[in-house]
């Protein structure tokens, strides 16, 4: 049977909510959601209050979307869990998604 639970859901028009638990087996599933707002060109919200674990795949993919961001664009990410954010700064991204 496949899994057809999908981590990314679009809540409006440039803002994407993430849950559960994201890994390397919804990898396709996120980079896909995002790549949708990467060929549109327009701003991203993340929402993560729903987010239960991210591993260090989907941190990766979410590194590189907002590096692939054209001038001018943003990707702002809100309602981290206090865990997810630790774990963001001891792997060195906490001020690249999370500015004060």
């Amino acid at each position: 049977m496949a899994d057809t639970y999908s981590p990314c859901q679009e809540q409006a028009e440039g803002i994407i909510k993430l849950s559960g638990e994201i890994g390397v087996h919804h990898l396709d599933d996120l980079y896909e959601c995002l790549k949708d707002r990467f060929v549109l060109e327009q701003d991203l919200t993340i929402d993560c209050q729903e987010v239960v674990q991210m591993d260090t795949a989907a941190i990766q993919v979410l590194i590189a979307f907002k590096k692939s961001l054209t001038e001018g664009h943003k990707l702002t990410i809100k309602n981290i869990s206090p865990a997810l954010e630790k774990v963001w700064e001891i792997i060195g991204v906490k001020q690249m998604f999370l500015k004060e």
